[in-house]
């Protein structure tokens, strides 16, 4: 499971230091808003591309690009409203989140009725061990702890979690729920540490 994680938050290094200027503090919706009619489209057509496998520099040109549009939008957002360098942090790892998510429904090796069977089991289980183990990983990670993991109970909770949605329980579909649920976990942490630090610069 620690591969996974970290091959979702490489791109958190995208980080960029802004100086601290007065003001109010914008909404992390502001990265998205940031992106205008052209770098939308062109994020719809990147997230959609077969070669995806992931966002940053060490991810092909597909993830080079949609990662230069990320660091991009948190820079601007952040220069604006003055963000602090932990909401542009966090700023970063709602978006690169949102954006593997997006990607992953598309090419993540799960076919459309398997992502609908997932969809409903999320929505209707607490899933909370689960959560709590991806969001314990990518917060020990994003904290230098390389040695951060799931441990054996969880990844057994994790298979368990795929035979209960109605999903094969091979490895390489566990992988890729392990994946998706991944970049929902990032979009949880990102949104929920941004919102704990709005007002605070």
């Amino acid at each position: 499971m620690k591969s996974i994680l970290f091959s979702l938050l490489g791109t958190a290094t995208l980080v960029v230091a802004v100086p601290a200027v007065a003001g109010t503090t914008a909404d992390v919706d502001c990265v998205r808003q940031s992106y205008g009619s052209e770098g939308t489209e062109l994020i719809a057509t990147l997230v959609r591309d077969p070669s995806f496998s992931g966002i940053g520099a060490k991810s092909g040109p597909v993830g080079e690009a949609l990662g230069q549009l990320i660091q991009n939008s948190v820079r601007a957002c952040g220069e604006e409203h003055g963000w602090s360098p932990e909401q542009l942090l966090f700023a970063v790892v709602y978006e690169v989140g949102r954006l593997t998510e997006e990607a992953l429904r598309v090419t993540g090796g799960l076919t459309a009725p398997d992502i609908n069977k997932l969809d409903v089991a999320i929505t209707a289980h607490d899933n909370a061990e689960i959560w709590q183990m991806l969001e314990r990983v990518m917060m020990a990670t994003l904290g230098g702890d390389d040695e951060a993991d799931s441990t054996p109970g969880e990844d057994t909770a994790l298979r368990d979690f795929v035979q209960s949605a109605g999903l094969n329980t091979n490895d390489a579909t566990v992988l890729s729920v392990g994946t998706l649920m991944g970049a929902i976990a990032m979009q949880r942490v990102g949104l929920r540490e941004f919102e704990s630090l709005r007002g605070g610069n």
